[in-house]
């Protein structure tokens, strides 16, 4: 390879043979190597995915326009790129896990797994990195190796996740991560997702298994917004009588997308709550899908953006109910707050209903500041912008 090749995600799929990355397609002793080639055959069959009509309202340009320098010489970290790894008790890579507070590899109530860790057993996990037809597919092509956290049954834990950069450079990251909660077990996730000069793409699998509960709070880096973009592709499996808590809050970036596809079976309790604050000309596309496949289960999709200046927001929530899925229980809300009149904020809601033995609702807004409100603060000596943030707060937190 030369020792610098300039290209952007719209030219990645016509480049697999170049060796931009040892990679788990071309890593025969991969224990995704399988289901990594064929990521990579249905690309090159199918055309690159960025052009997927699923994100239509993504602001794409921004994302597509990227370049990214794959360098033969990269100059390695001392390890990770944060200020304090004691913040955290566990930090992903590509290809890379790791102890941060607890510099332990044995927990007493989860493992960690790696293509490096014996008895990982990554194998198993290849149904559930199928080809879809969207970004994520580059990223398990092209990881070097799928890590991830193996939660044991009966268990409680909390703990905080960091998906950190390991070198100094401006290629782009693909990372594949499996999160296994255990029957009958209570785990908090609190994940961070650092920022870096460059693209990352991730795939993140979790598997909330019978009468288990995950409780996941993701935030977003809020340092390097100009030059950072993140794909955060997310595909969560309730098995029965499982529940599903999930609270993500950012401020966009160059170009973010933050992906999830949940599929619900019998006797579950599924509740998604988003709130995001965007200004300047940061661009932040949220997509929720619930697919209601058992019967008896509840789901609640609440997302709320604050866009102001030249700033950029969509929405795609979606609810499909199987036949089978009776008795389900499922509403979706989408507010978005437009401060100005240059910003944009896109919402689209889409229910597939197929049975009747259901309630099922939506409501999707955009609406201005309310003056009448705005008013009644400054009558009270408010400041304008003081009285503004407050309102902004109230609507995020309401």
């Amino acid at each position: 390879m030369a020792d610098k090749i300039e290209y952007s995600i719209a030219d990645l799929h016509n480049l697999f043979e170049l060796g931009l990355r040892k990679s788990m397609f071309s890593n025969t002793k991969s224990d995704m190597h399988q289901v990594a080639i064929k990521n990579k055959d249905s690309i090159i069959k199918n055309g690159n995915p960025v052009y997927n009509k699923l994100y239509k309202s993504m602001k794409m340009p921004s994302l597509i326009d990227h370049m990214n320098y794959a360098e033969s010489n990269v100059t390695k970290k001392d390890r990770w790129q944060l200020e304090s790894v004691n913040d955290y008790d566990v930090i992903i890579d590509d290809g890379l896990i790791d102890q941060g507070s607890t510099k332990m590899w044995y927990n007493t109530t989860y493992k960690l797994l790696s293509p490096y860790i014996s008895r990982s057993n990554l194998a198993k996990y290849q149904p559930y990195f199928e080809p879809t037809g969207r970004i994520s597919d580059f990223a398990v092509a092209h990881s070097v190796g799928t890590v991830g956290i193996k939660f044991k049954p009966n268990n409680r834990s909390n703990i905080a996740v960091a998906y950190a950069d390991t070198y100094l450079d401006k290629d782009m990251n693909c990372v594949t991560v499996i999160i296994d909660i255990g029957k009958n077990s209570d785990v908090t996730l609190n994940e961070n997702f650092l920022n870096k000069d460059g693209l990352k793409v991730y795939k993140i699998v979790y598997l909330v298994r019978d009468f288990s509960r995950l409780t996941l709070d993701r935030s977003h880096d809020v340092e390097q917004k100009d030059n950072s973009s993140n794909i955060i592709d997310s595909t969560v499996i309730q098995f029965p009588n499982s529940t599903f808590n999930f609270t993500g809050s950012g401020e966009g970036s160059k170009h973010n997308q933050d992906v999830m596809f949940i599929d619900v079976y019998n006797e579950c309790k599924t509740n998604i709550k988003g709130s995001y604050d965007l200004y300047g000309d940061y661009i932040n596309n949220t997509l929720v899908e619930v697919h209601h496949i058992g019967s008896n289960s509840t789901s609640r999709i609440d997302v709320k953006s604050i866009v102001d200046d030249t700033s950029h927001s969509s929405f795609l929530g979606s609810i499909v109910v199987d036949q089978e899925a009776i008795g389900t229980d499922a509403q979706l809300i989408n507010k978005n707050l437009l401060i100005s009149n240059t910003a944009t904020a896109i919402t689209e809601p889409q229910l597939d209903i197929n049975t009747k033995e259901i309630a099922c609702s939506h409501g999707c807004t955009v609406s201005n500041i309310d003056k009448q409100q705005l008013y009644f603060l400054e009558s009270r000596g408010i400041e304008t912008n003081i009285a503004e943030e407050t309102l902004k707060q109230c609507f995020l937190n309401n």
